[in-house]
C-alpha cells in the first residue's frame, strides 16, 4: 500500500489543520499587530539579509516577504513548522538555534522566542549582526520582576544555574546597550494561542566599528 504524496498547497493546509487544535509548548505565534510594530522599528529596507530564528509558521517572515525584497532565512526546532516554512519557500538553515555557530551575516534579526529560551537566545541572536545590524525582538517582561543588582552579581558568571543565565543576561542587555519598550497589555490576546503575559520589545544596535 503505498501512501499519497500531498501536493505543496494540501500539505501546508494539513500542517495548519493539524496543529489548529494542539498547541507547541512554549510556541505563541505572532500577531499582526505586533508583526506591524516589529517591522516598524526593525527600518528595514530592500536588499537586506534578514534572520528570523525560532520562526514558527513563518508570520513574520512572510510579512517581510510581502513588503521588502529581502533575503529571509529563517531557523525552527519544530519539525512540522520547519517543512512548512520550506513549502512556503522559506530557507531554513537550521532547526535548534540554541546550538547553531553564530556567524556575523545578517543586517536585521527579527524574532518572537519561546519565552523559556529568550533569555539565552537574545545575545545569541546579537552575535549573528553585521556590523550596523539590529536586533529586535519581543520578549516575556518577567526578567524585569528579578533584581539585576543581586544577578549581577559576579559570582555568578561561571554558574550554569538559571542565576547564571539571569547574570548573562542582564550583562549583555548593559554590554549591548539594549532598549526595552514595554508592549500593551492583552498585546498576545488575538493570537492563535493566546497569553496574557506582560511583553516588551527589546532593540539592539552592533556597532559599525564591532
Amino acid at each position: 500500500m503505498t501512501t499519497a504524496v500531498l501536493n505543496p498547497i494540501d500539505r501546508i493546509r494539513e500542517i495548519n489543520r493539524q496543529h489548529f487544535h494542539h498547541s507547541v509548548w512554549s510556541y505563541f505565534s505572532t500577531p499582526p499587530a505586533l508583526i506591524r510594530q516589529l517591522l516598524r522599528y526593525a527600518n528595514l529596507q530592500d536588499g537586506m539579509h534578514v534572520l528570523e530564528p525560532s520562526a514558527g509558521k513563518g508570520a513574520i517572515a512572510q510579512r517581510i516577504y510581502e513588503l521588502w525584497n529581502c533575503t529571509i532565512h529563517c531557523v525552527e526546532k519544530n519539525p512540522d513548522f520547519n517543512e512548512l516554512l520550506q513549502l512556503k519557500g522559506f530557507q531554513v538553515i537550521g532547526r535548534d538555534f540554541g546550538i547553531l555557530k553564530p556567524q556575523s551575516l545578517y543586517d536585521r534579526v527579527i524574532a518572537n522566542p519561546p519565552f523559556d529560551r529568550q533569555m539565552k537566545h537574545l545575545p545569541l541572536m546579537y552575535q549573528w549582526l553585521k556590523p550596523g545590524g539590529k536586533l529586535v525582538s519581543i520578549a516575556n517582561a518577567n526578567f524585569l520582576n528579578a533584581d539585576n543588582h543581586v544577578f549581577k552579581n559576579p559570582k555568578y558568571a561561571n554558574q550554569y544555574s538559571r542565576a547564571g543565565l539571569y547574570h548573562h543576561f542582564f550583562q549583555w542587555l548593559e554590554d549591548s546597550k539594549a532598549s526595552i519598550m514595554h508592549l500593551p497589555k492583552g498585546s498576545f490576546a488575538q493570537a492563535s494561542r493566546t497569553t496574557q503575559v506582560d511583553t516588551v520589545m527589546i532593540m539592539a544596535s552592533k556597532p559599525l566599528n564591532n
